[in-house]
């Protein structure tokens, strides 16, 4: 996955979940693609559960 579409993914979760930092954006970027995929479904989860996202 090409860094643009990584940050397309990132875009549309946060018009789904919430606005994240640049930190976490930066964190999220570094990873590969599937642990991108599977960290910002584990995220999506934690929010949507209690509010919450863990770092």
């Amino acid at each position: 996955m090409d860094p643009i579409q990584k940050l397309l993914k990132l875009m549309d979760w946060q018009d789904a979940n919430r606005t994240l930092k640049v930190e976490e954006k930066a964190e999220l970027m570094k990873l590969s693609d599937i642990e991108f995929e599977d960290k910002l479904h584990q995220m999506a989860l934690d929010f949507k559960n209690d509010g919450v996202i863990r770092a």
